[in-house]
């Protein structure tokens, strides 16, 4: 697998004021704790685990994965530990109590930088953030356009919960560095000053790797999540 540079910390190596307080964290990663947070995801998530746990891993960072279910899915030697999240059984758990598990295990365990995957974290990463913690989100996408297609929220409601969403969003990521998973995201939010771009691109090595006959007729291959918010009755 081929490693991607830290998220998070060495971006904010090269940010504007209001963050370069966390430059420190470069510079000696055997003594940081990195806390992945995720009250959605799996942890054994491509994005979160492969690609940003095992790559902090591997530059030399202690990480600390945390998110819902067993923590045996993320018992990989490189990283600290996964401390157990019960599942959510309902959207509001999932939305209001799961979060706050989260980030608590992570307090408990003395992380020294909260990386976030998901918007129920916000209220938690803006308070860590006024609390002086080194902070990050991880904007995997576009949330108030991704609103408009919610099949639970009544279709009536729909923009006026992806402008109120808007509205919040941008009160709760004051001063937060943010990673894109895309390159249009930055024109939607010109507001965010700190910033990378971590496409959610499929790993190349485990393409190469794949050992199947070519098919003899013409084939389409769909990679990622497959719903009909993401295209596939268009595909069809």
């Amino acid at each position: 697998m081929r490693c991607l540079p830290p998220f998070g910390l060495v971006t904010l190596r090269h940010t504007q004021s209001g963050v370069a307080r966390e430059h420190h964290l470069a510079n000696h990663p055997e003594r940081q704790l990195v806390a992945h947070l995720t009250s959605v995801h799996k942890g054994s998530d491509i994005r979160i685990h492969r690609k940003e746990c095992l790559s902090l891993a591997a530059a030399k960072y202690k990480v600390l994965l945390i998110a819902p279910g067993p923590a045996a899915h993320a018992a990989h030697s490189a990283l600290v530990g996964s401390p157990r999240i019960p599942i959510p059984s309902s959207r509001l758990t999932r939305m209001c109590l799961t979060p706050w598990r989260v980030v608590a295990a992570a307090v408990r365990m003395g992380a020294t930088l909260y990386h976030a995957h998901d918007p129920e974290l916000l209220p938690w990463l803006f308070a860590l953030r006024c609390l002086g913690k080194a902070v990050v989100y991880d904007m995997h996408e576009n949330t108030p356009k991704s609103i408009l297609s919610k099949p639970w929220i009544p279709a009536p409601l729909r923009r006026l919960s992806a402008a109120m969403y808007r509205v919040l969003e941008r009160i709760l990521l004051w001063r937060i560095p943010v990673v894109f998973a895309e390159d249009s995201y930055s024109k939607d939010y010109p507001w965010v000053t700190t910033f990378a771009v971590v496409r959610n691109y499929p790993l190349l090595d485990d393409l190469l790797n794949i050992s199947e006959v070519p098919y003899t007729t013409p084939t389409v291959a769909y990679l990622g999540g497959v719903a009909p918010e993401r295209g596939s009755a268009v595909v069809l």
